[in-house]
């Protein structure tokens, strides 16, 4: 992680074809190229406002359980492998709170409506559970498995049941 030894920054610094100088020139410190690196892109799998209400849970169920990531940079795994990190936590929790739920909370009743604030992190929290179940564990059968031979795969099986539970959160309680 950024927050773990100076090399690292070398290493960093050569992927990027400059000197580690040069990277502490413009960032200052390690913190603040890692609040850089994890504001680079949205980490959001899929355009909110291009989806109904009625369908979010299993628009995001589909990203959440069959997304790929992009070899180059996937936002989501760093958050994941950065989050024990003490040093990381603030950062991350910044991002998170002023970035990512925003836009989730006001897709679901409004940024500043404190139950669709709650909603949101609730969504973001199934969603980070699966991921990290998924793709850093590699726990069956969110990691994947045999197709089965009934008609509907176990993918899909898994898609129906994570939408369902993603949906209920993102609903309003009635």
């Amino acid at each position: 992680m950024l927050f773990v030894d100076r090399g690292l920054v070398r290493e960093i610094a050569g992927r990027a074809g400059v000197t580690a100088a040069l990277v502490n020139r413009y960032f200052g410190t390690k913190e603040a190229l890692f609040r850089e690196a994890i504001g680079t892109d949205d980490p959001t799998p899929l355009a909110l406002a291009d989806v109904e209400h009625e369908q979010l849970g299993q628009a995001l169920a589909r990203a959440i359980l069959t997304g790929r990531p992009s070899a180059a940079y996937d936002p989501v795994m760093m958050l994941l492998r950065a989050a024990p990190n003490a040093a990381a936590q603030p950062a991350l929790r910044d991002y998170l709170e002023n970035t990512v739920i925003p836009p989730l909370a006001d897709h679901l009743g409004g940024k500043d409506d404190n139950e669709a604030r709650k909603r949101a992190a609730l969504v973001l929290a199934l969603a980070f559970g699966s991921i990290a179940l998924r793709r850093i564990l590699r726990v069956a059968p969110l990691a994947g498995q045999p197709r089965t031979a009934s008609p509907a795969t176990a993918d899909d099986e898994l898609i129906a049941l994570a939408a369902a539970m993603v949906q209920a959160a993102v609903d309003a309680p009635t």
